[in-house]
């Protein structure tokens, strides 16, 4: 067991079970991942099309968050999870598909820049 401390309590975890990957699994089948150079960025391939949204209010939100258009993300983190003292990072934040944008506009439009 170890212990992790959240909140100024601290709390006992069981240990992870052992990982391993099942014989004929696609995993098992899989090359190494050579290392990747981060000095220089990935070449990205960007679109000319930009969506411009104009005209929202806080009914649109809230009327996307009783929908479900609108979700909730917790996003937790846990930074030096297997040393004596891991911190717990929060990074909450709300989400909404890209198909879904117009719920929360007046008008959504697509330009070529």
């Amino acid at each position: 067991m170890r212990s992790v401390k959240a909140r100024g309590t601290r709390v006992q975890l069981p240990a992870p079970p052992p990982f391993s990957v099942p014989a004929g699994s696609p995993a098992a089948a899989a090359p190494a991942r050579e290392a990747v150079d981060k000095s220089s960025p990935a070449p990205r391939a960007e679109s000319p099309k930009v969506r411009l949204a104009e005209g929202t209010d806080p009914l649109k939100l809230l009327r996307a968050l009783a929908g479900g258009i609108v979700y909730y993300d917790p996003g937790i983190k846990v930074e030096r999870a297997s040393s004596g003292s891991p911190a717990v990072k929060r990074r909450s934040q709300f989400r909404v598909k890209s198909k879904d944008i117009a719920a929360l506009y007046e008008s959504v439009n697509t330009v070529t820049v």
